[in-house]
Order: C-alpha cells, then structure tokens, then sequence
C-alpha cells in the first residue's frame, strides 16, 4: 500500500514525457493503481457483511475494466496518428522519387 503511494509520488513530481496524453494517461494510471490497492484492504475481514464484499467488488471490477478500456483507446488513438503520419511522409516521399526519376528523363 505504501510501495504504491510512493510510486505515484515519485511519477507525479519526476516522470516528464514527450507527449501530454501519455503523461496524463500515465498519472491517472498511477491514481487508479493507487486506489485499487485500497480496495484490495476491502475483501479481507475488514468488512464482515458479504454483500458489501460483492458491492466493492463489482466496483473493482468497473474501474479495472474502465481503466484498460481507456488504456485500449489512448492507443489505437496514438497508433492512428503516428500510422498517419508515417503514411502521409512515405507519401510525400513517393511523390518526391517520382518527379526526380520524370526531371531525369
């Protein structure tokens, strides 16, 4: 629990990145982490009723699975665009290649 705290910590203050969307993705990644640990605490006699135990468990179970759907979709998204690009330079360079083979002849 503590190992987690810290690592969020220490990803808040020192982690820098290129892009904005990874780091935000990566802190709030480091939040999740953070309080899904909590959780973990929950499932264990802590809570005597059962049915409470059911209750943060389906929550657990929510947010892991929000969690990896966003991760999913962040990166298709920056699959997509760094594809993009790269198509659009071979593209580009495609069409250089062919007007300097045409000047040539």
């Amino acid at each position: 629990m503590y190992l987690c705290l810290a690592d969020a910590c220490i990803c808040f203050y020192y982690n820098e990145y290129g892009s904005t969307i990874r780091e935000i993705i990566d802190r709030i990644n480091s939040v999740f982490v953070l309080l899904l640990s909590q959780l973990i605490w929950m499932q264990t006699d802590l809570i005597p009723s059962g049915e409470d135990k059911y209750y943060i468990g389906w929550y657990y179970l929510g947010v892991f699975t929000l969690l990896f759907a966003v991760n999913l979709v962040v990166v298709a998204y920056l699959g997509s665009i760094t594809a993009a690009k790269h198509c659009k330079k071979c593209y580009i360079m495609c069409q250089r290649n062919m007007a300097e083979a045409l000047k040539k002849k």
